[in-house]
């Protein structure tokens, strides 16, 4: 019972972290306009003069004005904008798509890989005599 206690716990763990690292985001290093970061329609990072860093699902523009739009929430499906001041914004950071796919496959694959290590030597610690 033990045994099944132990491959079921493993599972768990790997199945936990595999859903986590598909949440992951990278961010490209070279800072966009808001304009830019506006047609882009991707996620965003705002590093504000203030020293504050907000995320963003994606930074629209209407009648001139920039703003981001978050849930309001944690876990919320409603959605709220924020008005950004372009002179309060010192840098906006979108998601770069291609390097946030290779993270997540790359850390799955590792995920994968260890815990088929790990179960591999567990089996491999049983005694199947009788």
């Amino acid at each position: 019972m033990k045994n099944k206690r132990t491959y079921h716990t493993s599972l768990t763990f790997l199945l936990t972290f595999l859903i986590l690292f598909q949440s992951c985001t990278v961010y490209k290093k070279q800072p966009v306009t808001l304009e830019e970061a506006s047609q882009a329609k991707t996620k965003a990072k705002v590093k504000m003069a203030d020293g504050s860093v907000s995320k963003y699902y994606y930074i629209g523009q209407s009648q001139g004005a920039y703003h981001g739009v978050k849930p309001k929430e944690i876990g919320s499906k409603k959605m709220i904008k924020e008005e950004l001041a372009p002179n309060e914004v010192l840098s906006v950071r979108i998601k770069n798509k291609k390097a946030s796919n290779w993270f997540s496959l790359g850390a799955a694959g590792l995920l994968s890989a260890g815990a088929l290590t790990l179960l591999y030597s567990w089996a491999n610690t049983l005694d199947y005599t009788d």
